[in-house]
């Protein structure tokens, strides 16, 4: 079964904090007892999830919806950086870990991000002699940048001794150049059969979305393509309102949006779009565009200055979709 890779959700932190347990467990049989102490170490807590999460920056792995593995990734001094890769023992050896890798190294290709960068264990067999098969180096000190330094002195300032921990690196291949690299082998005169599913398999939809990527790149040689969410939470955490879309090639597209049923009509759907719509300049987009049914909201953009440009009817059927746009 090869692994299914999606973005990280609220949802999913209980279970990550599973696996973090879980994974730190594997430590307790290195006979270096500050390398054996790490079993004990805090897992992430909700509050240090959500901003990755809302970033874009988390991914989860699973087997047959069941979340076995996670990464979180940050920004150090202009490069993508590992804060923590972790696969639950049960599910080792199956290829979570790689994916999840993987899933890190096309992130930091479409941020146009030169390279992924992490700090492990230098002899620990999953630790640095398993980054060095995925094409990872170790970095010298003179090689490491400030924010790797300020790195390392937290974990020396926690007991992990430089002898112990390695810094490491893989220089990131441009997204373009890696599609070159891939040839299509040729199909016989009968085409493979088309599958034909009710659910999606997290790799193919992300495959297929980096395709289609990849094309309008190429087509229009825009390649700043950017998440655009805008996430309003309470104080427990749960979601009460948001904006999800992106920035790309001068425009906004704002694709979700939503605000729970009790808090409707005190004004919130009007800031979050604000806060978008600023954020949008702010990228330098020109315009925003959205779609929205009839039972949504086309009354609160036709209030906030948006314009009509389309309507198709019995979208679903009984209802119809509008389209509209905004110039910034």
């Amino acid at each position: 079964m090869s692994p299914d890779v999606r973005a990280m959700t609220p949802t999913d932190i209980p279970a990550v904090q599973n696996v973090e347990r879980a994974a730190g467990q594997r430590f307790l049989a290195c006979d270096e007892p500050l390398i054996a102490r790490c079993a004990e170490d805090p897992v992430f807590t909700n509050d240090e999830l959500i901003p990755f999460i809302e970033r874009g920056r988390a991914w989860v792995s699973t087997e047959r919806g069941t979340v076995v593995g996670f990464i979180v990734t940050g920004i150090v001094d202009g490069c993508a950086h590992v804060d923590e890769v972790a696969v639950t023992p049960a599910a080792g050896r199956r290829g979570h870990g790689a994916a999840l890798m993987a899933v890190a190294q096309r992130w930091a290709a479409r941020q146009d991000l030169p390279a992924v960068t992490l700090t492990t264990f230098r002899h620990v067999p999953w630790n640095g002699p398993w980054y060095m098969k995925l094409g990872f180096r170790e970095l010298n000190e003179h090689e490491w940048t400030p924010g790797l330094r300020a790195v390392r002195s937290e974990e020396q300032r926690k007991g992990l001794p430089k002898e112990l921990r390695i810094v490491m690196r893989r220089e990131v291949e441009a997204v373009s150049s890696v599609r070159h690299h891939v040839s299509m082998p040729p199909l016989d005169d009968e085409l493979p059969e088309i599958v034909i599913r009710d659910s999606e398999a997290e790799a193919d939809a992300a495959e297929l979305r980096e395709a289609v990527h990849e094309f309008n790149f190429d087509a229009t040689g825009y390649r700043d393509d950017r998440v655009l969410s805008c996430i309003l939470r309470d104080r427990e955490g749960r979601l009460i309102a948001g904006i999800d879309g992106f920035t790309w090639g001068g425009y906004a597209r704002i694709e979700y949006f939503w605000v729970h049923e009790a808090l409707r009509g005190r004004g919130i759907g009007t800031r979050l779009l604000a806060a978008a719509e600023n954020e949008a300049r702010r990228r330098g987009c020109r315009k925003v565009v959205l779609d929205t049914h009839s039972f949504q909201a086309p009354g609160l953009y036709r209030s906030l200055g948006y314009r009509e440009v389309g309507t198709t009817l019995d979208v679903p059927v009984g209802a119809s979709e509008t389209h509209f746009e905004k110039t910034l």
